[in-house]
């Protein structure tokens, strides 16, 4: 009897033990659910929300009306603005839509840029734009469809076609690469039309830094570069209209002044046409030095108005043998004929009225206004050719050109007799020395002749020598006749 309720007491508590059991298991069940969902938690959850459901796997971070920044130590510093952003989940990859206000600075220069669309690559350090893409600076303004940027190199490359501006000129070109680290460009297959003077070439003989000039690139490989004060210009054609230049490759030393040609370098103008293997502007002494094979073609004056256009250079015609010639039957005489033919021959005052092609081994040729001369070295030679088969050819060990005063002197080596004319018309002189008239209808003539030998279609005599320097001397009109 007395047990009863000591049974009930100990189940009330066995009841009571197990409801603290179970409410404790459910609140450890609820702190453990909450712990895993804290811990399951996306903190950046709140910038998910707007695209929920649209982003990949694989981007951990969108966000709108953002910028992005690059800096490192010893690094080109760059920042951009962009609509949209997308970062992946290794954090190294950016998606950007709307990219603005975009800023390269290394070496205090600031390269802008913008596009509409682009990313970066955290890994390799490369900077992709697409779409409408700018790229400005203090020397350039360009648009293209496609950039790239080299954090590694500090190389800025355009793959597709670039126009814009480049030195204030207009650039239409296939690529474009600029190196930011040493200011060195360069551009594929097209063109760039502006003043020469700002790529430094104003003073090219007979070139004008007023004048519009327009440069064609021609093989599409590294045309143009500039870098620590030397530009390069590879397979270019340059123009202004009245003047043609062709080189396979010319270098400027912007610090030195100096412009240097090389290959086959071609130039063509109004009054003449020249081919050379080199030629050197020294542009602060206004000095021209053209070298290795230089062959000049001087046009006849009824030809200097006529649109400069690319040519080739005839070759100068060998002269014919004389064992050669004299095997041949003689043409039929004619008195009248003859005199014609004796006229133009020797008539130095038609000298301007037809082409005169020379050759030489180097011309030194200084093209300031008032001292215009000319060295001509490494065995000159000169011929003209005349109608009807007709010819003049001259020989010399040098000469020397008189531009004010359109003098030309011939002369030998030492000892020798190396200045010779001769003709068609079977004239020969053998000297030491000649002095020739450039002037336009001035046909006087002085020459120190060892041994000369004329032909004539009549008895008149050649005349004799006026200048009264030393023996043989021959001077006067060419052709002059006594009546």
């Amino acid at each position: 009897m007395s047990s009863a309720p000591t049974q009930l007491s100990t189940n009330r508590k066995r009841l009571r033990n197990l409801a603290l059991l179970v409410l404790t298991g459910a609140v450890s069940f609820g702190v453990f659910q909450g712990t895993r969902r804290i811990l399951k938690a996306d903190p950046l959850e709140a910038y998910r929300k707007p695209v929920k459901d649209e982003l990949p796997s694989n981007v951990a971070v969108f966000m709108k009306d953002s910028d992005f920044s690059r800096v490192e130590p010893n690094q080109p510093e760059a920042k951009c603005f962009v609509t949209e952003m997308r970062i992946a989940q290794n954090r190294q990859m950016y998606d950007f839509i709307g990219v603005s206000k975009g800023q390269l600075t290394w070496k205090k220069a600031l390269y802008e840029f913008s596009a509409a669309r682009g990313n970066w690559n955290g890994y390799g350090k490369i900077l992709q734009l697409d779409g409408s893409v700018k790229l400005k600076s203090t020397k350039f303004d360009l648009a293209s469809q496609e950039l790239s940027y080299d954090e590694a190199s500090r190389t800025i490359r355009v793959p597709r076609p670039v126009t814009g501006k480049l030195y204030g000129g207009d650039l239409q070109v296939a690529n474009f690469v600029y190196n930011m680290e040493n200011e060195e460009y360069s551009v594929g297959e097209g063109s760039w039309v502006g003043a020469l003077a700002s790529l430094g070439m104003q003073d090219t003989p007979g070139a004008s830094g007023s004048r519009e000039w327009k440069i064609t690139f021609i093989n599409g490989v590294g045309n143009i570069k500039q870098s620590n004060g030397i530009a390069t210009y590879t397979d270019a054609r340059a123009t202004d209209g009245d003047i043609i230049i062709i080189a396979p490759k010319m270098v400027h030393d912007t610090k030195k002044d100096i412009l240097t040609a090389t290959g086959e370098v071609k130039y063509f103008s109004s009054k003449a046409n020249v081919i050379a293997d080199q030629i050197v502007v020294y542009r602060k002494e206004k000095r021209a030095v053209l070298s290795g094979r230089v062959t000049m073609l001087v046009k006849p004056k009824a030809q200097e108005n006529e649109k400069v256009e690319e040519g080739t250079l005839p070759p100068m015609l060998p002269q014919i043998p004389d064992s050669i010639s004299k095997s041949r039957p003689p043409a039929p005489f004619d008195k009248d004929t003859q005199k014609k033919r004796e006229d133009t021959v020797r008539n130095g005052s038609n000298l301007r009225d037809y082409p005169l092609t020379i050759t030489a081994g180097r011309i030194e040729y200084w093209y300031k206004k008032g001292e215009r001369r000319a060295n001509i070295t490494d065995s000159p030679q000169a011929r003209q050719e005349l109608p009807e088969g007709e010819w003049r050819y001259a020989w010399a060990f040098s000469g020397k050109y008189d531009g004010e005063k359109e003098t030309l002197t011939l002369e030998s080596s030492k000892n020798k007799q190396d200045v010779i004319l001769k003709n068609s018309l079977g004239d020969e002189i053998f000297g030491v020395w000649g002095l020739l008239s450039t002037k336009e209808g001035d046909d006087e003539y002085e020459f120190r002749a060892n041994r000369a030998k004329m032909t004539t279609s009549d008895d008149d005599d050649i005349p004799p020598s006026k200048s009264g320097k030393g023996g043989g001397g021959l001077s006067g009109p060419i052709g002059n006749r006594r009546t």
